[in-house]
């Protein structure tokens, strides 16, 4: 059965998954869940730019040249190679739909291009090779360590700090730090758990990554000391901005879930696995912060 289904929906399934809509509902879930942490009022634009936003760049990144030259050696690189259209599709829907998004907000809140500009430079220069190099200039992912890092920081802005900086009321230094804490450990989690997977196609294209470095045992047990972090901090959070005694025993396992979800992902991610894998439940687990949130909220 679980077969028949996978054919049937197999070409849904790889325009949702490759296709980067996944990931840019996660995105937006994100953002909007910041808000509902924070008590905030975000303007309504917001969790719909980033998403729209994380679209267009992710596809994007798909019709780069010379990540289209590299050999075809799964099945997402194979749809992403043979699906040109679809992506230049999705990544100019992606962009017409974040010009007026963007539009708004920037007319509600004139600094907002502040907080906007640097976050756009680094997603589009982590793709576009900037950095001198032999034989061909390189993309800022291509730095030796810096691809993980470099996600989870443009994710921690887009959807921490963004929301954090243009909601209302405003939020003290202490909530804010500590939420950018939380959220750059638990999706530089996820980034080693793709590092994980791409630790064989990394090392032919000489992108020195964290797995490549540290070797796949140590990036384990680095990804749950990360996720150990998150947990401690958890406390402090439900301090700063909860009242802890107000979660039932529910409300608090759904707080973990997403923990949970990411230990699994770093202790079972290797090379081989199938796609749907990494796309549908790596790029799910981002959604599941917000799911948690979203299920509080409905309880209580």
């Amino acid at each position: 059965m679980p077969k028949l289904f996978l054919r049937l929906f197999a070409p849904l399934l790889d325009f949702v998954l490759y296709g980067h809509l996944l990931l840019a509902a996660a995105a937006a879930a994100l953002t909007w869940s910041t808000g509902e942490l924070l008590g905030q009022r975000l303007p309504p634009t917001l969790p719909a730019l980033a998403g729209a936003a994380t679209l267009a760049l992710y596809n994007f990144d798909g019709l780069v040249p010379y990540k289209r030259r590299q050999p075809a050696t799964s099945a997402r690189s194979r749809w992403l190679q043979t699906h040109p259209r679809t992506l230049a599709g999705l990544a100019l829907g992606g962009l017409l739909a974040t010009a007026p998004l963007a539009w708004q907000l920037l007319r509600a809140a004139p600094d907002a291009w502040l907080k906007l500009a640097p976050l756009v430079a680094l997603a589009v220069l982590y793709s576009v090779p900037v950095v001198p190099g032999r034989p061909r200039w390189r993309p800022l992912r291509d730095i030796p360590l810096a691809k993980g890092v470099l996600v989870a920081a443009v994710w921690t802005g887009v959807t921490v700090a963004l929301p954090a900086r243009l909601g209302a009321p405003p939020v003290t230094a202490a909530a804010l730090a500590l939420l950018l804490t939380r959220r750059f450990l638990f999706v530089g989690t996820l980034t080693l758990v793709f590092d994980l997977r791409d630790v064989e196609k990394d090392a032919a294209v000489g992108t020195r990554t964290i797995p490549l470095v540290l070797g796949t045992r140590r990036t384990r047990w680095l990804g749950w000391a990360l996720l150990v972090g998150c947990a401690l901090l958890r406390p402090l959070e439900l301090v700063l901005l909860r009242n802890p005694m107000e979660l039932s025993a529910g409300a608090t396992a759904l707080l973990g879930l997403p923990l949970i979800a990411a230990a699994a992902l770093v202790a079972t991610a290797r090379p081989g696995r199938h796609d749907y894998y990494y796309a549908g439940l790596g790029d799910g687990a981002l959604l599941l912060p917000a799911l948690a949130e979203w299920l509080i909220g409905l309880t209580g």
